[in-house]
């Protein structure tokens, strides 16, 4: 069975006072695992990448590997302009 996004939610945060601001999409799947993609101005041609994986349980992964289907096609209707 393959995964199905269950929401996908896009906000801008800034993790501490003083760090930068970072445009983040947070695409959520039917399995319990979420897909984080972020934007800052620093990124090479201001273009969202995905900038980790978490699992069902909680394991974090920085891991570049191939994206599910369902949140290939989420991020590409989301946003214009994401690379891994």
């Amino acid at each position: 069975m393959a995964k199905q996004v269950v929401s996908v939610t896009r906000e801008n945060r800034q993790p501490r006072k003083f760090a930068m601001e970072k445009e983040v999409v947070e695409i959520e799947c039917d399995d319990g695992s979420s897909y984080i993609f972020e934007r800052t101005e620093s990124n090479i041609g201001n273009a969202f990448r995905l900038a980790r994986r978490v699992s069902a349980n909680g394991a974090i992964s920085l891991s570049k590997a191939q994206l599910p289907r369902e949140v290939k096609k989420s991020i590409e209707a989301t946003v214009s302009g994401w690379y891994k």
